[in-house]
């Protein structure tokens, strides 16, 4: 059974997978200066086997039963939602996609769960392409209550440059404390309720200060 996270810096809950596991993410580990080099879900807390072991049976239970995601998800947060009516979800506070399969499920059930806005950070651009490509041959949309937020791989780096495909898709970025954000983003200081939960705005671009 798939298992929800506790997010103590944001509004709601969230559902995540071993950093472990991610597929690009793993390989930018391995380059200094990128974003992943060092990761804040491979170290403290996030190593407690308590917490670690979450994001384990998730990963296990997806990988033994992926056509059983939507449904299962959609229960989950619609009975969260129920007893909280906190009305936004995160995915992945730690790792991300697995395939493009998943992420067209979640896309379902933005468009299935309108009253809730769900942000989806990640590093998948290949991914992320494919989906919105398919999107643009059949004359679809991404849901407005969904922010797909793609991460620049570097810290310092600049934006993507997007096919007309990915117009609808979000960026963001890891800057350094010395770098001077640009004026049309966001910078994210870490409390949701001072920048009004501006990671689920589907239509501005955010900075994250590095720490």
């Amino acid at each position: 059974m798939y298992k929800l996270s506790n997010t103590s810096k944001m509004p709601g809950k969230s559902w995540s997978l071993p950093a472990s596991r991610c597929q690009m993410g793993s390989a930018l580990a391995k380059v200094k200066g990128s974003v992943c080099s060092k990761c804040y879900a491979r170290k403290g807390s996030y190593c407690y086997p308590s917490v670690e072991n979450v994001r384990q049976v998730n990963y296990a239970h997806y990988i033994e039963n992926p056509s059983n995601f939507y449904e299962e998800l959609k229960t989950l947060i619609e009975t969260e939602y129920l007893k909280t009516r906190v009305a936004y979800f995160r995915w992945f506070d730690s790792g991300d996609l697995v395939s493009t399969d998943m992420l067209e499920s979640i896309i379902k059930l933005a468009i299935d769960l309108p009253y809730i806005q769900f942000w989806l950070p990640t590093k998948e651009y290949n991914m992320v392409k494919s989906v919105t490509d398919n999107l643009l041959l059949l004359n679809k949309q991404l849901p407005v209550n969904i922010a797909i937020r793609l991460s620049v791989f570097m810290i310092d780096g600049d934006y993507f440059k997007f096919d007309p495909s990915m117009k609808d898709i979000l960026q963001s970025r890891v800057i350094s404390l010395e770098t001077t954000p640009y004026e049309d983003e966001i910078v994210c200081y870490g409390n949701c309720v001072s920048c009004n939960y501006s990671c689920w705005d589907a239509t501005q671009s955010i900075a994250y200060p590095q720490h």
